[in-house]
């Protein structure tokens, strides 16, 4: 999983419905992930935030492979660097290695789908 992603997320908290895009990088270590994030567009005003560096963040992260199960399962956990803000991140790697499709939630309460492409190696 090595490489540049890009996540689409849409989140959803106290009836509202969000649409957000991050920039992933990824360094896969065996089974570990770790990397760093960057928002590109804001959930809730689907614009540039206004401080990209606010929203920096590290992540950390497993991939689950199965050897009689068809499904590679993919975990992440984003730990925020300016504040508390924490959100786990758990889906399914497509066959080609390319492509995350999961469910996130995090620790303002809000929940939802998100999608991540790879964009480079």
């Amino acid at each position: 999983m090595t490489g540049i992603w890009t996540f689409y997320g849409k989140p959803v908290k106290d009836g509202q419905a969000g649409s957000g895009q991050i920039e992933v990088t990824l360094r896969q270590h065996g089974t570990d992930l770790t990397g760093r994030i960057v928002q590109t567009i804001d959930p809730w005003t689907q614009a540039p935030p206004q401080d990209p560096e606010a929203t920096r963040a590290s992540v950390i992260g497993k991939v689950y492979v199965s050897e009689s199960q068809p499904a590679t399962l993919v975990e992440l956990v984003r730990l925020n660097h300016h504040s508390d803000f924490k959100a786990i991140f758990t889906g399914i790697l497509s066959e080609d290695g390319r492509e995350v499709s999961g469910q996130v939630v995090n620790s303002q309460g809000a929940l939802g789908s998100f999608t991540m492409h790879k964009i480079s190696d």
